[in-house]
């Protein structure tokens, strides 16, 4: 059995989207003290790209609360770019960097 530390993400899937019904059981081996908290579901909306203002985009998220934008040219190496607090049900990211020939974003919810 492995030894060590270890980082695990887990993706609890709901298709009924009700969050007070009971989550479901999960087994996990050699893990102790394990706190599973389900992320919301992140939709990424409309986008727009100018050389001028840079590269924007609305995602739809839980209101109230925090989400941050990364960015990565090379899908390695990640750097933050903006963190938003969703104050409705949709919110604008954007980042103003426009040198670069291609760039990756990811979205993460901040518990």
């Amino acid at each position: 059995m492995p030894t060590g530390l270890a980082t695990f993400t887990v993706r609890l899937i709901n298709p009924s989207r009700d969050w007070s019904a009971q989550y479901p059981s999960l087994v996990t081996v050699g893990v102790t003290d394990a706190a599973l908290t389900p992320a919301p579901i992140i939709l990424a909306n409309t986008a727009s790209y100018s050389p001028v203002s840079g590269f924007s985009f609305s995602c739809q998220g839980i209101p109230n609360q925090v989400y941050r934008l990364w960015a990565s040219t090379n899908l390695t190496d990640w750097l933050p770019i903006q963190t938003v607090t969703n104050l409705g049900a949709v919110f604008l990211l954007h980042d103003p960097q426009t040198q670069w020939p291609q760039r990756f974003y990811r979205v993460e919810w901040v518990p």
